[in-house]
């Protein structure tokens, strides 16, 4: 084999090295390269590399070709073009152009654009050679591309323009060049409708804050699920961006859209607490409610962000009423925070009820659990009713919490201001395995309320049918009347239930006792 100095230059190890392929197809690619390099010639240089070039599929000669973009070998570049070589193409999603702009090769960049490179043919993503250019930050090229005619405005399917990215990247340099060959300033991302001054919020670029709002974009744009660059800077803890935000007088109370979420909120659910602070000293309302009701004291609970909380928990009016609310809610996180942080485990709403009440009407053990850990007394009673957290469960029909209740000694007979016990509730209400479970840990079916209802009448009245069967064949008198002079049959009777009035007076002829009607 001959060897002519162009070949001598190229190594085996270099062009591989420079090839835009995937790692799979790494043998394959060798085989070409090798066999470019190895193929005879006895010509001159450049007709040598013609034809070996000539002699390659077309999709090895696209390889070959980005191989040699990436070994800087323009004037390689230049010889193949000018056989004919179509340089407007696609290969592994990138173009010629593309491929030479990444590797910032300015000279290779030059040689393609001489020979009619297509400024405006997209890669597979739909993105322009001037915005690769934009994010190389390689100014030279950018100045370049734009002397030669690329669109600066153009936008790919990302939805993102030059400009978008120079933002996006944080280059002011790119920015200023790209406005002043007339880039709209005021063009929004297309799909998430943000501008220059929310990519410079969310990425933390405080440079370009002053000199976007100066050159007129609205310091409270907002976006297309209404957050405003407060909000995204509040949201990232950029802090240097939302000072300088609010020293432009940003709306401090602008919500987003979806949830309702003050840039205070956002920050707080974050756990950011020095622009929680910020926000705070320049007026943002603290006790405002999102969507959900949540204020940002409660966010800052629920995501477990411990110095927020006390930072928060110094200024809030009422903290026990949020761990009243979380409590019923059953956000165990909050809870959790709130108590870590010295808010009293025995606060009590308007009624009376503790937090433990509460999250016994809904069924919350977890919380309960943390909360009884914490102090709080089972056997406490609501002001109102004289309710104990075991009947808050009994007449929701929470088995679990009533077991769990029952486990740490609370008392299955103790009546409330009504004389209502938890298993009277359960007769009525609910299923007849949570009333055994009272009845096996000693509950007494005899009790009455204070108006005279005994369990059978509630079952009656609950049309418990089960409950009442299971009822009937225990030791009841069904001779008893409540304060009106009823019995559960006349109840049964008013109530019109016919299997039930069945049910009592089948019991009669079993020898159960029940009075003359």
């Amino acid at each position: 084999m001959k060897n002519t100095p162009l070949f001598l230059t190229i190594s085996l190890s270099s062009l591989l090295l420079a090839l835009p392929i995937a790692s799979h197809a790494e043998s394959k690619s060798r085989s070409i390269v090798k066999d470019f390099l190895t193929m005879e010639s006895d010509k001159s240089e450049e007709t040598a590399l013609l034809n070996r070039f000539n002699k390659l599929h077309p999709s090895n000669q696209k390889i070959i070709f980005f191989a040699l973009i990436r070994l800087k070998r323009s004037d390689l570049l230049d010889t193949i073009i000018k056989s004919g070589f179509d340089i407007n193409y696609l290969y592994t999603g990138k173009s010629p152009l593309h491929v030479a702009i990444e590797d910032k090769n300015l000279d290779a960049v030059k040689v393609l654009v001489k020979n009619s490179a297509d400024l405006e043919l997209k890669d597979e993503d739909q993105e322009s050679a001037l915005k690769s250019a934009v994010r190389t930050d390689d100014i030279e090229m950018l100045k370049y591309l734009i002397s030669q005619g690329a669109d600066v405005n153009t936008v790919g399917k990302s939805g993102s323009s030059p400009l978008t990215t120079a933002a996006y990247k944080g280059n002011k340099e790119a920015i200023e060049l790209l406005i002043k060959h007339d880039a709209n300033l005021h063009i929004k991302q297309q799909k998430n409708g943000w501008t220059l001054l929310h990519y410079a919020a969310n990425y933390n670029h405080p440079h370009l804050v002053d000199y976007l709002i100066d050159n007129g974009i609205d310091v409270d744009s907002r976006s297309n699920n209404g957050w405003s660059p407060l909000s995204l800077a509040s949201n990232k803890g950029n802090t240097d961006v939302v000072s300088q935000l609010l020293k432009h007088s940003a709306d401090i109370e602008l919500p987003t859209e979806k949830s309702k979420n003050t840039p205070l909120m956002t920050a707080a659910a974050n756990g950011h607490t020095d622009i929680v602070k910020i926000l705070l000293a320049s007026g943002a309302n603290l006790e405002r409610t999102n969507k959900f009701k949540h204020d940002p004291l409660w966010l800052a609970a629920h995501y477990s962000h411990s110095s927020t909380v006390k930072e928060l928990l110094s200024l809030v009016k009422n903290p026990q009423d949020i761990l009243l609310k979380a409590s019923s809610k059953g956000d165990y996180e909050v809870v959790r925070m709130l108590l870590k942080n010295g808010v009293d485990v025995h606060a009590r709403d308007k009624n009376g009820s503790t937090a433990l009440h509460l999250a016994a009407r809904h069924g919350r053990l977890e919380v309960i659990k943390h909360l009884h850990k914490q102090g709080s007394d089972i056997h406490a009673l609501a002001t109102d009713k004289q309710d104990t957290p075991l009947m808050r469960a009994a007449g929701w029909g929470h088995k679990n919490v009533i077991r769990y209740f029952i486990d740490q000694g609370a008392n299955v007979d103790i009546q409330n201001k009504t004389g209502w016990t938890a298993a009277l509730s359960t007769a009525r209400h609910h299923s007849l395995d949570t009333l055994k479970l009272l009845i096996s840990k000693g509950a007494d079916i005899h009790k009455t309320t204070n108006s005279g209802w005994t369990m059978v009448m509630m079952a009656v009245k609950g049309k418990k049918r089960d409950t009442l069967e299971y009822l009937l064949k225990q030791d009841v008198d069904l001779s008893i009347k409540n304060k009106k002079g009823q019995t559960a049959l006349d109840l049964a009777l008013k109530f019109k239930n016919k299997e039930i009035i069945d049910m009592i007076k089948k019991a009669k002829k079993d020898n159960v006792i029940i009075s003359k009607t």
